[in-house]
């Protein structure tokens, strides 16, 4: 791990399960109405040392999720972690909740894009199979905005904050007319 990556916690392991190793992770509420886990790898200890390690096998339950670590395989070595909080680099952790929330949740959020220079909110979402679309609503026009990675660079759900990246250019075609009416002169 990269020293300058920064960590988000997640939760916490609050006991263990079973008499093989398994752990009792606790998510935050906060992560666990979207936490899918889908890495395969954890970091546990604190703020200034984390040590990884790799899920052999997981189930996930509301807001708490089993899981059996490589490693960890009897009572005692699962014992050891009780209490210890539960990190993921926040990179990772952005990009699984992006990926895991549904698009219909995002109405209502604003969306910032700071190198052109808008705030507005979403309107609504349109879920096309690999190419789901926010709807915004700008300068009393509907703009469609591609919901991938390029694009939606940092969401908050605390704050209802959607950062986004836009190329150069992009809101031109919504906010400029391509054509002028003619009257016939």
């Amino acid at each position: 791990m990269h020293p300058d990556m920064k960590m988000a916690p997640i939760g916490y392991i609050s006991k263990t399960h079973g008499v093989k190793g398994e752990i009792v992770l606790q998510l935050h509420k906060e992560v666990a109405a979207f936490f899918k886990p889908k890495a395969d790898t954890l970091f546990i200890g604190d703020a200034n040392e984390n040590i990884p390690y790799f899920i052999n096998k997981y189930s996930h339950h509301q807001a708490k999720v089993i899981l059996e670590l490589r490693d960890i395989n009897t009572l005692e070595k699962g014992q050891s972690l009780k209490g210890k909080k539960v990190y993921l680099p926040e990179a990772w952790l952005s990009k699984f909740i992006q990926q895991s929330i549904s698009l219909s949740q995002l109405e209502g959020y604003a969306l910032v894009e700071k190198n052109i220079g808008f705030n507005t909110t979403v309107v609504g979402t349109i879920e096309y199979p690999n190419n789901p679309l926010i709807v915004a609503s700008l300068q009393g026009k509907e703009i469609l905005i591609p919901y991938n990675k390029n694009i939606v660079q940092s969401i908050d759900h605390e704050k209802k904050i959607i950062s986004l990246s836009l190329p150069e250019g992009y809101l031109d075609i919504y906010l400029t007319s391509s054509h002028t009416k003619d009257d016939g002169d």
